[in-house]
């Protein structure tokens, strides 16, 4: 799963509004690889993983600490996904190199074939909520994903929560009560880590075997959020009356992503075509009160870099809104920071 926090350019309207963000947007000198992948916070430190290794950029000074080879386990530079956990553990997921961890004592410890893990390909990290960390993980030249969690001492392996099908696993999300969720383009599992207790397949939403699932997300009801490929559209499934029903569906519009912010309010990001311009855009809506309120993406990005590719936000916990936009042209990806 997606960290949570990447939100689109849309959310920092709600916000800080259209005229303070266009009038304190702050530009911030990003100069390691060409693509930001994920952000999370920690103090007044936000950690960027990108395709040029992981970056620890200080909120207040701008003073940046970049981790490669030279002083980090990161032969590869190929960082998928950064996860600040409530004990202060910084955990890095790579394509080619297994999970790393730079710890509370700011020391790095790298699990790959050599050190208890045997899967190099590492994403979907979920906090266990005891300092260790549940993943997803396959071996080089693999299609399957497999579940796997990390305890703090070992690694265990949880293939019943993977091998249902010969699909493996496409997201996964770890809750607070100890369920493992997952789900591949044809069913979602949940999973209570000793054997699978729920199962809802595409019949189950009266869909036929071209259904394809994706973006799980579970909320803080624990109800289930899944987007179905075939129809274009959102449902919401409530796991204790069975009970499912379409809660999105916008004829043009097709959901990209599903996820919460730091608030536990479920967004999703679409993508459509701008009618007088014929160019793909993105913007958001939030579901409140059992309606979805729309939020239009601000010209301002386009903007800064009309050839730019689409925008991505991470809200920190001050509220404060990092924008990035990879760019035509550019070796390096533009980040800013609204300062409202």
């Amino acid at each position: 799963m997606k960290n949570y926090l990447l939100l689109s350019l849309s959310i920092l309207l709600l916000l800080f509004g259209s005229t303070s963000l266009i009038a304190q947007l702050e530009w911030i000198n990003f100069d390691q690889g060409n693509t930001i992948l994920d952000m999370d916070q920690d103090g007044e430190d936000i950690w960027i993983a990108s395709y040029g290794g992981a970056v620890r950029l200080n909120r207040t000074t701008k003073e940046k600490t970049i981790y490669q080879a030279w002083n980090s386990p990161m032969q590869i530079k190929s960082i998928q996904n950064v996860l600040v956990d409530e004990f202060g553990n910084r955990w890095f997921s790579s394509s080619e190199q297994g999970l790393m961890v730079f710890n509370s004592a700011d020391e790095w410890i790298l699990y790959d074939e050599y050190n208890g893990l045997a899967l190099l390909d590492v994403d979907n990290l979920s906090p266990d909520f005891s300092g260790g960390v549940w993943f997803t993980a396959r071996y080089p030249f693999e299609l399957q994903y497999r579940v796997f969690h990390y305890n703090g001492v070992s690694f265990v392996d949880h293939p019943i929560a993977t091998l249902q099908n010969n699909l493996g696993v496409r997201e996964m999300d770890y809750t607070s009560t100890g369920a493992v969720w997952t789900n591949d383009s044809r069913e979602i599992r949940k999973y209570n880590q000793v054997s699978i207790v729920k199962t809802y397949n595409y019949l189950f939403f009266d869909l036929d075997d071209s259904a394809r699932f994706l973006h799980l997300t579970i909320d803080g009801n624990e109800d289930i959020w899944i987007y179905s490929l075939l129809n274009k559209s959102i449902y919401k499934l409530n796991e204790i009356t069975g009970a499912w029903e379409v809660k999105f569906y916008v004829d043009g519009e097709t959901p990209q992503d599903i996820f919460l912010d730091k608030n536990e309010n479920l967004w999703i990001e679409v993508q459509y075509l701008e009618a007088n311009t014929g160019f793909s855009r993105r913007k958001n809506y939030k579901f409140e009160n059992e309606e979805w309120v729309e939020y239009l993406p601000s010209d301002f990005g386009q903007l800064i870099f009309s050839n730019g590719a689409a925008t991505l936000f991470f809200i920190d916990n001050n509220n404060e809104g990092w924008l990035t936009q990879n760019v035509a042209g550019q070796a390096y990806p533009q980040l800013f920071r609204s300062t409202s």
